[in-house]
């Protein structure tokens, strides 16, 4: 049989374009608006940080990774199930949905859907005290599966802290939960704003992690977040690891931990 070599077709795919404008200064409301120059729809994550007074960004997480369990039983915002179809303009905020790193690693967040030459705006609060978004970049991603989801989440991250920023009293949800979901591959690793949740499907085991299960994944994020200087990364993973079991502070040490925990 003769071998037929095919030509090499790059990839054309152009990036969607993000940008962001103050909707209100004094209520730190901002207004995402995001286009897709490509003739074909676009599954994409917004991928984010933080600029403190001009600084240089810091605290990169995807869109919707640090309260998605009150976004789910608060706010009643959907997880996608199935391929999503594109975001319309009556739209206020995208479904969430879960997202796989290459390193196995599961997480949640906004899964935002364009059509050909489309575009869609939305809303986001809570930019006060010199905080500006920074880094922002619209990531592809592709759809794997449907299938159910086991959350174990961490409720002072995740849910008692929305309450202490805005002043509200929501009800978390039960830890864990389980939720169904469309999952969607990330091209690349991520960081993620919660570093200790840990999301498994259902019916399967959690990608191995070295040590012994979500402590090895505490210690890699713990050496993720050391390699980035992220001091944020680095509390949260000697949280995680606190919670797993594998690490344990004299009660002096836990209190100075404490108070340094809650600067953040």
């Amino acid at each position: 049989m003769t071998m037929v070599n095919k030509p090499f077709v790059p990839n054309t795919m152009e990036n969607v374009e993000v940008s962001w404008a103050w909707v209100s200064t004094s209520q730190g409301l901002i207004n995402w608006t995001f286009k897709n120059p490509n003739s074909v729809p676009v599954n994409f994550v917004l991928y984010r940080g933080v600029s403190v007074n001009g600084s240089a960004p810091e605290n990169m997480y995807l869109f919707g990774d640090a309260f998605y369990p009150l976004y789910y039983q608060n706010f009643q915002t959907p997880f996608q199930t199935g391929q999503p179809s594109p975001l319309v303009s009556s739209a206020t905020q995208p479904p969430l949905s879960m997202f796989k790193s290459p390193d196995g690693t599961i997480q949640a967040a906004f899964i935002f859907t364009l059509k050909a030459k489309g575009s869609w705006s939305m809303e986001e609060g809570g930019w006060v005290d010199g905080m500006t978004p920074a880094g922002a970049v619209a990531i592809p991603v592709s759809y794997s599966e449907t299938a159910k989801f086991s959350v174990n989440y961490n409720k002072a991250i995740s849910c008692e802290q929305y309450n202490q920023q805005a002043g509200t009293n929501y009800p978390c949800p039960p830890d864990p939960f389980t939720v169904e979901s469309a999952l969607f591959m990330l091209p690349k690793n991520v960081a993620r704003e919660v570093s200790s949740d840990v999301i498994t499907m259902v019916g399967s085991s959690p990608a191995p992690t070295g040590g012994n299960g979500s402590s090895g994944s505490c210690m890699s994020s713990l050496i993720s977040a050391l390699e980035g200087g992220n001091l944020r990364e680095v509390v949260q993973a000697i949280e995680c690891l606190l919670e797993a079991g594998t690490l344990t502070l004299k009660e002096m040490d836990k209190e100075r931990f404490d108070k340094l925990k809650a600067s953040f």
